[in-house]
């Protein structure tokens, strides 16, 4: 890599994702287009990654980049989350859980400690529960274990009244009996 330049997009410093937006993709874990040095995080172009030389460079020990991802055990998981540019992408994911009452969560297994532990600080801090949509491929995810992850007990009501669970996975979601459920009311 030496002295060659790359296109790179510096990545957010704080939160100026735009107003009033219902859809917001962060991605908590990084990305393998998420590259940092000492000093800035950036994003390079996913399409030209491999032929711009960053993986040979870092073999080769002739830059200072790195990928920004977080691949850790549990114990360091959280250490990683709470560090640029993560941090910020946790912080505005808190934000939107506290700030909405609908929750549609996809493909999330409910392993991963540092998101199940503000997922449920946040949920059991709510007064009015949201209502929320989990999707998910088949029967190994259980309510059980959903309802556990966000602090609700068996010394609560039935989570009928604010869980659903679609286990047809995302596709066609959107013409389930469940998904008609979510957004209807």
């Amino acid at each position: 890599m030496g002295n060659r330049n790359h296109p790179a997009i510096g990545l957010r410093t704080f939160a100026d994702f735009p107003a009033g937006t219902k859809v917001l993709l962060l991605q908590l874990h990084g990305s393998l287009t998420y590259w940092h040095d000492r000093d800035r995080h950036v994003k390079l172009p996913r399409d030209g990654l491999g032929d711009l030389g960053v993986w040979g460079a870092v073999r080769s020990r002739t830059t200072d980049l790195r990928p920004s991802v977080v691949l850790a055990n549990h114990r360091d998981k959280a250490r990683h989350v709470d560090q640029p540019p993560f941090k910020l992408a946790y912080s505005q994911f808190k934000k939107s859980l506290e700030s909405s009452d609908r929750w549609l969560i996809v493909g999330y297994s409910f392993r991963d400690q540092p998101i199940n532990q503000m997922i449920s600080n946040v949920f059991l801090g709510k007064k009015e529960k949201p209502r929320v949509l989990v999707a998910t491929y088949g029967n190994e995810l259980t309510a059980e274990d959903i309802e556990r992850t966000l602090g609700w007990g068996e010394e609560d009501p039935d989570s009928a009244e604010w869980l659903s669970i679609c286990r047809t996975g995302a596709n066609g979601l959107e013409e389930t009996e469940e998904w008609r459920s979510f957004v209807g009311d």
